[in-house]
């Protein structure tokens, strides 16, 4: 069973339970009818609410990643939308399948009961998101049609959220922004290699790992913040800032090992001139590469980079 596989038979289902009643109160769990003219509200809701929180917590104990690794960046790489997104498309459905009840049912009754029901939160939501007609109409609708529509609204609503968080320079997904293409769970985690050695890979892609580039973002007693320019390889002498495609494709350390791994590539792809490519382009080329024959190697590769890093900077006592 493959990770996705296991999200969606052992946790989703889970998160999930009951989630057409409480999905309408979650809304006000963040005050969100005080806030209904904020674009940003549904933002928030995907790191605050508790459901978010387990299912990310699963997602990144089944990759084997630290707590902090990017919420955003794990969810791209499983092709998985908060919980959210599917709990209030949920909540609608219910909603328009009560309706369809004659209006002297005890159940047409419960969406009116209180000053702020069910139909007050319903209304506020279809708002937010343009669909307020649904509410008017909510008898000639479409069920289907108009669950399906929100679906898609918000999976949309969310890839211009995470695209607008990774064209931040400062975002530490600045890497990742360069080679993620699409919303789907990526190749690589489904091929026939040790859980650690997809672990790696997967650190390396989400800029979850102790390269320079990120480890210099963080300070501490004895170690204050380096600024991102300074952030040099301890590795190599060339005074290159030691990121993701320096690794990769141009620190010396790794000239001998990094060889064979493009020899490698060359006999597999022959119509791809990898030794003339520029530094980006190459490096764009071996991160969204779904061939196995291509993939297994470089993962392999990117282990044995690590290892020879953590070998030499064990033996210099002074880092």
């Amino acid at each position: 069973m493959c990770i996705r596989d296991r999200y969606d038979t052992c946790i989703k289902p889970i998160l999930l339970y009951g989630a057409e009643v409480w999905a309408p109160y979650m809304l006000k769990f963040d005050k969100y009818l005080n806030r209904s003219n904020n674009p940003d509200i549904l933002e928030e809701l995907y790191e605050k609410l508790p459901a978010e929180k387990i299912q990310l917590k699963f997602l990144k104990m089944l990759l084997g990643l630290h707590k902090t690794s990017s919420n955003i960046a794990v969810r791209s790489e499983l092709g998985i939308y908060p919980i959210v997104i599917t709990a209030l498309p949920l909540m609608i459905k219910y909603w328009l399948n009560m309706n369809m009840n004659p209006q002297d049912k005890l159940v047409f009754f419960t969406l009116n009961e209180g000053s702020e029901n069910y139909n007050f939160f319903i209304k506020s939501f279809l708002n937010h998101i343009g669909f307020n007609h649904i509410f008017d109409n909510k008898s000639t609708s479409s069920i289907s049609g108009t669950v399906l529509s929100i679906k898609r609204i918000m999976q949309s609503r969310y890839q211009s959220y995470i695209k607008k968080v990774m064209n931040n320079n400062e975002s530490k997904l600045r890497t990742y922004n360069l080679f993620k293409q699409g919303y789907n769970q990526e190749k690589y985690l489904s091929l026939p290699l040790p859980k650690e050695d997809i672990r790696i890979f997967t650190k390396f892609r989400i800029s979850s790992h102790n390269l320079e580039i990120e480890s210099g973002r963080h300070s501490s007693k004895n170690k204050p913040k380096i600024d991102a320019k300074s952030r040099f390889c301890k590795i190599c002498a060339n005074n290159q800032i030691e990121d993701e495609q320096h690794f990769l494709i141009t620190c010396q350390k790794y000239t001998n090992i990094r060889e064979i791994l493009f020899k490698h590539i060359e006999n597999i792809d022959t119509r791809s001139s990898i030794r003339t490519m520029p530094i980006n382009i190459l490096f764009k080329y071996l991160m969204v590469n779904k061939d196995p024959n291509i993939m297994i190697p470089l993962i392999k590769h990117i282990k044995n980079c690590f290892n020879i890093r953590k070998a030499y900077l064990e033996s210099i006592p002074s880092l």
